[in-house]
């Protein structure tokens, strides 16, 4: 007996990640954004003042300008922002070497 053939249709589907409806679409960001939304204030960097401990995380926003704006509502509530002063750092550094800490 011959092997048959079987024909398979494709089935395009027109749905993208803009078809999405916005509840989707909000929930996915907030899943692949989650808690990664960290950045760090350090004035006297070489690189620069400001860095996000994951830099693809504000790049969400490039995708598209709809999905852009979605994305800066759930970065901006996910967001931390923690200060480091050059300063503060040595202080505490020191004071972790030395065992001791004011309080």
């Amino acid at each position: 007996m011959a092997p048959t053939s079987v024909e398979l249709a494709f089935v395009q589907c027109d749905r993208t990640l803009m078809g999405m409806p916005n509840e989707i679409l909000r929930s996915i960001l907030e899943h692949v954004v989650g808690e990664e939304a960290s950045i760090t204030y350090e004035p006297s960097s070489d690189e620069g003042p400001l860095s996000w401990d994951n830099p693809w995380v504000p790049e969400l926003i490039l995708v598209s300008r709809d999905f852009g704006a979605m994305g800066k509502e759930v970065i901006a509530k996910a967001a931390s922002l923690m200060f480091v002063e050059k300063s503060q750092a040595r202080l505490f550094e020191e004071a972790l070497k030395e065992g001791t800490h004011e309080g």
